[in-house]
């Protein structure tokens, strides 16, 4: 449960402190104040990372050089002090109870976190890209070991594509890129075999979710598309060299990965209604950790949820989240009278921060 958080110099907020009693808090004010961005800040100090911006420096509020996070989180009596610093110029820090990381990527899965936001819609019914990025960032919390894997493929990779690059400007250097494959084949199998298993551990949740929020009408699925469904890595590299060498990067491979979700066995891209787009994604990203073995409790953070949903669906959800094992949930609304109402409406005890930053 995060009990504190403070906040200077990020994106518009200035200087921001707040104490949390309750596992629910509700922040309310008006578009442009600045409640997508303490979720945000939240986000950050769980994952090392913004959750929309990749660079930290468009996080730096105008005028300044640098910004700073603090979160307390209480874990079974426990209090886990976080910071985050991040100066123009400087690497990044994140530490844990006064001591810094040397390995960002060593924080990942020690405070859990889900995020959904009215943009991931995108992740459904459109990019590739975002489908593996929340496979690598959800994937990431629950297994360490995927995050070195895909750390060291995405190095490796970089560098074979390069050397095809160059190789078809000038030609092949075989021994080195048979030294490279060499490298990125098991990291492949390795990941290819995490994402198989994840996707499919997380089905009966999605599909239970889905059912609770949509009245039992349709049942969704999820079908991991992967080149190595077909054929290991060093199979699938030999078989595509002679293209690679000819495009001048790697065609096939994890980077390439999909994942095609249907709705009673139909692309859902083609006959999805919006709800019931809306309805996969909560079902998607609350799904993430079931069945996790360590039984892990992730924050939720909901973006705007009570604008996305009507009152049916919203009650729904509430049921679910309610009977689920959670570490605290965040939910932002501009509308203080409605979200308040659902709230109390559904017997939820929960604090409330009122945000009024300008843009």
């Amino acid at each position: 449960m995060l009990t504190r958080l403070q906040l200077l110099h990020y994106r518009n907020h200035q200087s921001a402190g707040y104490s949390f009693d309750n596992q629910t808090v509700l922040i309310n004010g008006p578009n442009g104040s600045g409640k997508t961005n303490l979720l945000d800040a939240i986000y950050f100090c769980c994952m090392c990372r913004s959750y929309f911006l990749r660079q930290d420096q468009l996080l730096v509020q105008h005028g300044h050089d640098f910004f700073r996070l603090d979160a307390s989180f209480d874990n079974q009596g426990q209090t886990d002090e976080v910071s985050v610093k991040v100066v123009s110029g400087r690497k990044k820090e994140v530490l844990l109870n006064g001591v810094a990381y040397e390995k960002l990527a060593d924080h990942i899965g020690q405070f859990p976190v889900i995020m959904i936001t009215p943009d991931d819609t995108r992740l459904i019914q459109q990019y590739a890209d975002e489908r593996r990025r929340f496979l690598d960032l959800t994937i990431s919390q629950v297994d360490r070991e995927y995050l070195f894997d895909l750390q060291q493929y995405q190095k490796v990779l970089a560098q074979r594509n390069a050397l095809l690059k160059q190789a078809w400007q000038r030609g092949a250097d075989k021994e080195v890129l048979d030294s490279l494959d060499k490298q990125l084949w098991p990291a492949a199998g390795r990941i290819w075999q995490a994402r198989r298993n994840f996707t499919e551990r997380i089905v009966p949740g999605i599909q239970a979710i889905y059912a609770r929020l949509s009245g039992n009408r349709e049942v969704p699925g999820i079908d991991y598309q992967s080149d190595l469904n077909h054929a290991d890595a060093a199979e699938l590299h030999a078989r595509t060299r002679q293209e690679d060498l000819a495009a001048g990067r790697t065609q096939a491979g994890v980077h390439r990965d999909d994942l095609l979700f249907t709705l009673d066995g139909e692309p859902l891209k083609q006959v999805a209604s919006q709800g019931q787009i809306k309805s996969l994604l909560i079902a998607l990203k609350l799904a993430a950790f079931h069945g996790d073995p360590d039984g892990r409790k992730p924050l939720l953070l909901l973006d705007d949820i009570f604008e996305k949903l009507d009152r049916k669906r919203m009650e729904a959800l509430f049921s679910v989240i309610s009977e689920g094992s959670w570490g605290g949930m965040f939910l932002t609304d501009a509308d203080s009278s409605r979200s308040q109402d659902i709230l109390r409406n559904q017997q939820v005890l929960f604090d409330r921060v009122v945000t009024n930053n300008p843009d």
